[in-house]
């Protein structure tokens, strides 16, 4: 019987998940599946779905996710990127859910740590980067042009 797992994002902020589901997707052993989140009726069904957990960004979804009976019985990761560790997220978030935290970098744990230190000692952590897929081509050659789209808390 395959594994299966859900990684559960809230809808347009799939960006990073996308490459990620479609490779753990291509293993025989796992039934994996991108559930792009718009209800707690979507999430409660995609964690009923799945034996595993993943939830990118550490954001209302998770949140919410953390506080589902549920989500108790199984294996969940989230994936912390960097606005998320400058608002109140990770306070609000039962890190006692997660098998896991995942960074995307040093500083963003050290950030998160530095505001709320209880977070190491109740969930395991790791760093993982964002990837750049060094094959896939950015553009066609010509003009490069920088655009400014909006201002985070960053």
């Amino acid at each position: 019987m395959k594994k299966k797992i859900a990684f559960l994002c809230l809808k347009g902020l799939e960006t990073f998940i996308k490459p990620i589901e479609q490779e753990i997707d291509k293993l025989e052993n796992v039934e994996s599946r991108l559930f792009l989140i718009e209800n707690t009726g979507q999430m409660r069904e995609a964690i009923d779905w799945a034996d595993t957990v993943w939830i990118e960004w550490a954001n209302e979804l998770a949140v919410n996710a953390s506080k589902y009976i549920n989500i108790w019985d199984k294996d969940v990761y989230c994936r912390l990127h960097s606005y998320e560790a400058l608002a109140n997220y990770p306070a609000q978030i039962d890190w006692r859910v997660f098998k896991k935290l995942i960074f995307v970098a040093p500083h963003i744990q050290d950030i998160v740590f530095d505001q709320w230190p209880t977070i190491k000692r109740v969930v395991d952590t790791e760093i993982i980067y964002n990837g750049v897929d060094p094959v896939k081509p950015i553009g066609k050659p010509g003009y490069n042009i920088a655009v400014v789209g909006g201002i985070s808390l960053k």
